[in-house]
């Protein structure tokens, strides 16, 4: 995957399972997206880090489009900006396993 291309702003991942061995760090603006032709999953494998992480600003948002996200502590972790999340399966993640939000918002 070209992630750390900048002049890649759209990447259409093909089918298939991409097991990953650390955090999908985001820090500019990009757009993930399946390519339509069957499932795309990003599987952490339960090793303990987020699968995908964002920490952009708000003037370049990330899309995740599609994606199947599964097996990291936290499915989307969002840092910092801003994010769309649309069509995208989030599951069997460790923290969503204890049922409680990570950041329930308050002071």
């Amino acid at each position: 995957i070209s992630i750390a291309n900048p002049a890649v702003s759209h990447i259409y991942m093909a089918k298939g399972t991409y097991r990953i061995k650390t955090a999908v760090v985001l820090t500019r603006r990009l757009t993930l997206e399946a390519d339509g032709s069957g499932t795309v999953t990003l599987d952490a494998g339960g090793q303990g880090f987020d699968v995908v992480r964002i920490r952009t600003l708000v003037s370049k948002p990330v899309k995740l489009l599609g994606l199947e996200i599964k097996g990291g502590w936290n499915g989307v972790r969002v840092d910092s900006g801003k994010a769309t999340i649309q069509d995208c399966h989030i599951h069997n993640n460790t923290w969503e396993a204890r049922g409680t939000p990570r950041n329930p918002g308050g002071p």
